[in-house]
């Protein structure tokens, strides 16, 4: 218990989040009586202030459009069944078990800020859910990001009440079955606390910390692979020296710049600052310098890893932020009915990290297109060809990886088409009332798809990479390369003749998704 996540008004942080998600960390509301006193005093003054005559939004009045009809007391309860029931229309496949998670630990943390006016006994109900290992069933589409993301929140807001499905042990069943084997009542919810379940960032924001914590670990495999493609191609390490990078302190640009060069400490085969412009010149398989994909790849990938630390930002305000609608201030008992459900710095961040982790995608493209054309490549053959003879009865017959860079091609034009920006997509809904919304989930849905494309893409360049080092010699790899060669090639052997690939690939994408999940503590 000790290792608890304690919950209460206080900040959480993202790798607090992951560690929940991912690895299943207890949550423990805060015994402190002062928070308890705060959510205690912001639920009395909420029902005082509706059933004294003011006109509290969702307490005695219909939401939405409909909030123009004041509601008698007894239809204020029932108002809670027919809003999660009528949310209840989500479609497509259920978010995974680490994303529902991690969805319903940021709503909860939002109503422990205490500016929502529920009942302990719903945030205690939430507390015993998420640590009870049931997970809600919440199908991916439905949201326009505002007023939050209801139609996806309903679905851990009809658990609680025994409604709907859940996943326990990765198997689906009902909630009101689980709920009974694991010895927990449903709920019944009272007035406001299914807008307060419903009524804000949750789902967008947990898909966002996800995509973060993947994204990090993307990117940092792609500079690997960058000084390994820098390694094979024969490269110029003078393009990585400090002095250039310095002089352009974007702070991403000098971190891919540094590890890059580590990297490649020990490579026989980059030229190294300290030869003479002659020596480099008068040899025929090197340049004076090297293509863009491979001089400018810290300028690239570090543009791509300064836009994720704003992203980061973004996504740690918004978790520990209060998104809801109303809000009661215990503090003066005054109601507050505002618009912070909507999802707008969320959307912006996740639209960023789709372009910067589709021009990820497209630098790895280029590096193949470099490593497989012969034109290009130093000395290495076409397709990355196995050493053959000319003479050798099976030349000719080969291809090598021309049908891998094809694949990598259709890929990298799937990632750059899904840059499209979700922003610029909103759609008026609810009669008009929901005129201008964010569209923050779709944004975070797509840049979890470019993440996956982009993942794809970093596999195809780890088989051409492996292939080129065989090509070269091993022996004259830097040792960080020969590690990450050997990472690669458990997974997918030294092609020596034509044969599928798509079993390799397979492999070799559950192994970069693997690596995010030994730096959790990284975020």
């Amino acid at each position: 218990m000790n290792n608890d996540l304690i919950l209460s008004d206080k900040n959480v942080s993202i790798h607090e989040i992951l560690a929940v998600a991912l690895q299943r960390k207890k949550i423990r509301l805060s015994t402190s009586k002062v928070w308890q006193k705060k959510i205690k005093r912001g639920r009395e003054l909420l029902l005082e202030a509706a059933g004294t005559g003011h006109i509290v939004y969702g307490m005695n009045t219909g939401v939405g459009n409909a909030s123009k009809n004041l509601l008698c007391k007894d239809a204020v309860n029932e108002l809670q069944i027919h809003l999660i029931a009528q949310h209840g229309c989500g479609v497509g496949p259920d978010l995974n078990e680490e994303e529902a998670r991690a969805v319903c630990l940021i709503r909860l943390i939002s109503l422990c800020k205490g500016y929502s006016g529920v009942r302990m006994a719903l945030l205690k109900a939430m507390e015993a859910f998420l640590n009870s290992g049931l997970v809600p069933a919440i199908p991916t589409f439905g949201s326009v990001g505002a007023s939050g993301d209801l139609t996806p929140l309903s679905y851990f807001g009809a658990v609680l009440c025994g409604h709907r499905f859940v996943y326990l042990n990765g198997k689906k069943m009902p909630a009101r079955k689980a709920l009974t084997q694991k010895n927990l009542q449903a709920l019944t919810l009272e007035s406001k606390e299914a807008i307060a379940i419903i009524n804000g960032t949750a789902v967008m924001t947990a898909l966002g910390i996800l995509n973060l914590w993947r994204a990090r670990n993307l990117l940092d495999l792609a500079i690997q692979a960058s000084a390994l493609a820098t390694e094979v191609l024969l490269g110029n390490s003078l393009a990585f020296d400090a002095v250039i990078h310095n002089q352009k302190p974007f702070p991403g640009q000098i971190r891919a710049a540094e590890k890059i060069m580590k990297h490649l400490t020990g490579s026989r085969l980059v030229h190294w600052s300290d030869e003479t412009l002659i020596t480099r010149t008068v040899k025929a398989d090197r340049t004076v310098q090297d293509r863009y994909s491979i001089r400018c790849a810290p300028h690239i990938l570090g543009a791509s890893w300064d836009a994720l630390t704003w992203i980061e930002t973004v996504l740690q305000t918004e978790l520990n932020s209060v998104s809801d609608n109303p809000m009661i201030d215990a503090a003066t008992g005054k109601v507050y009915m505002g618009g912070n459900f909507y999802g707008g710095h969320v959307t912006l961040a996740m639209d960023l990290m789709k372009i910067a982790l589709a021009n990820t995608a497209d630098l790895i493209d280029r590096q193949v297109a470099l490593l497989v054309d012969e034109a290009n490549n130093r000395g290495l053959p076409e397709n990355l060809l196995p050493p053959l003879k000319v003479d050798d009865p099976h030349y000719g017959l080969y291809h090598g990886l021309k049908g891998l860079q094809i694949t990598l091609s259709a890929l990298t034009a799937l990632a750059i088409q899904k840059t499209q920006p979700d922003s610029t997509l909103s759609r008026p809904t609810e009669a008009g009332n929901q005129d201008k919304v964010s569209m923050g989930t779709n944004a975070a849905i797509n840049a979890r798809q470019v993440i996956d494309l982009a993942e794809k893409c970093l596999a195809i360049e780890m088989i051409a990479l492996s292939q080129a080092a065989y090509i070269r010699g091993g022996e004259n790899i830097s040792p960080s390369g020969r590690q990450l060669l050997e990472q690669i090639r458990q997974h997918v052997p030294v092609i020596t003749r034509d044969r599928p690939l798509d079993q390799d690939l397979e492999n070799l994408f559950g192994w970069i998704r693997s690596q995010a999940l030994q730096h959790i503590d990284q975020i």
